[in-house]
Formats: structure tokens, sequence, C-alpha cells
């Protein structure tokens, strides 16, 4: 990450935007031109990439900066940045952000678009992942390529450790990761299905939701031992794994017992 945050050219950017700046071996000076002031009040960090104008207090990221100088939204401002410099701004940003683990109740969920993210459109379809308590934990957005390809990308609910800002970032998620459904396992008192993915997870709950309750984890196999299984561990709940294929479910259940040690199935 830091390797990729010194290669970002905050000098060319400025001469790129047509913005007259001095500039030092830690920050870049200009005047908040787009508010028609020609004195140098705002002042960008060359380590963190935020700004601030000293004249009003207001304070940003450099993607709001692009915002302002060109008047153009954050997705735009993404695009501009990725396509003259071919650097990655959102994974530059990624470790100033500190995810909020469960979202306030006050966050709107629905939240996940083409603003917040370089695929250029929103998801086709997005899941919520809940705590065992039912708070919300995360979000993932789906996009469905023409080719069967599927790219799930995860939605943490985070603060900017900077300048306090709060928003959905495409960060990975936090460590022990909850089960997809798992806040309806509190008060269930029936066999539990293993599935391999949320989709799947809302099929079998809408088809037989009432003798069966579907449970799935974010990713793959590899990512099994990041999921907290917790609530199955040592519990008698009955459940099983299904899959398209017996050795890959095989699989799935080794690697389960393995995170959570000894589960009666």
């Amino acid at each position: 990450m830091a390797e990729k945050m010194k290669e970002f050219d905050l000098e060319a950017l400025c001469d790129g935007e047509g913005i007259p700046y001095q500039s030092d071996t830690k920050e870049v000076v200009f005047p908040a031109f787009w508010k028609g002031s020609f004195e140098k009040t705002v002042v960008l960090n060359k380590d963190t990439y935020c700004w601030q104008d000293r004249a009003t207090n207001e304070s940003g990221y450099i993607v709001d900066l692009i915002e302002r100088t060109r008047s153009c939204s954050q997705h735009e401002a993404i695009h501009l940045i990725n396509w003259l410099y071919s650097r990655p701004i959102q994974d530059v940003s990624e470790k100033y952000w500190e995810p909020i683990v469960p979202v306030p109740p006050n966050i709107r969920s629905r939240v996940i678009g083409p603003e917040i993210h370089k695929m250029g459109r929103g998801p086709d379809a997005e899941f919520t992942y809940f705590t065992i308590d039912g708070n919300t934990f995360a979000r993932v957005g789906k996009w469905y390529r023409s080719n069967n390809e599927i790219i799930s990308l995860p939605f943490t609910y985070c603060k900017h450790i900077i300048t306090g800002r709060e928003s959905w970032q495409c960060i990975e998620f936090p460590a022990s990761v909850p089960l997809f459904g798992v806040q309806y396992l509190k008060d269930w008192r029936g066999p539990v299905a293993v599935v391999e993915s949320e989709e799947l997870c809302v099929a079998v709950n809408k088809g037989v939701g009432d003798c069966c309750l579907p449970l799935t984890w974010y990713g793959g196999i590899a990512d099994i031992e990041k999921t907290d299984w917790s609530p199955l561990a040592g519990s008698e709940v009955e459940y099983k794994v299904i899959t398209d294929s017996e050795e890959k479910g095989n699989e799935i259940l080794r690697r389960i017992q393995e995170a959570i040690g000894n589960v009666k199935y």
C-alpha cells in the first residue's frame, strides 16, 4: 500500500488539472480557485492524500478535491484519476478507513452504487450480512457477466481515521465474518443447510424455509476459516452441506469441522 502511495504523483495531478501550487517534501499548497480565491490556503498532505482549507476548515480526501476542481461527481473523479495516472485511488485510501461493526442502526443499508466503485454501474444483486443479534455487519455486491463470470465485492461501513468522514467503502471485511442468514438461527429449532452462495441461500429459504434454515459464508472454500462458525459450535443444531458434488461437499464439511471443532451433524 505504501509503495502505491509513493508512486502517486501529486505534483503531476496538479499540473494535469492546471492547479497553481507550491510544494515541499510533505505537502502541496494551492488556492481554492473553484471558489474564486487566489490565496494559497488549501494544503494537500503527501502521506495521507487528505486536504484542508485553512481559511474555512473544510477538509477531505483527494477524490473530494477533484470533485471541486472539476465540478464533477465522485464516480467521475475516481475514473479520471485512474484513467490519467493508472493508480487505484480506492486502494490508496483503503488503509485510512476503519470498519465500523456493527453498522449504526440509522445508516441506510442499500447504498452500494457506481459512485463508490469503479465498476461503472451498480451491482446486479446486493446481500446484507447480519450479526446473530440482527445488527447489520456489512454488505456484498455482485455483478453478473455475460460469460457467466460473477464478480463479488465486499462493502464495509467505515470511518476515515483522519477526516472523520463515514461512508460505505469497497474494502475487505474485518476478520471473523458472520454466516449469511445467521440472524435467524437464534430462534430456529430445525435442521440447517449450509449452501455455497447467497443466491442459493435465498432460493432455499423461499422454497423450503419452513423446514430448513439455509446458511452460507462469504467467499469460496478458502474463506471458510475466515468465517465465524461459533453459533454452530457445540450446539444441538443438525446441519448438512448441500453442493453440486459429493467430493466438494466432503471438502467443505472437513474445513467447517476444522474451523469450529466438534459439531453435531
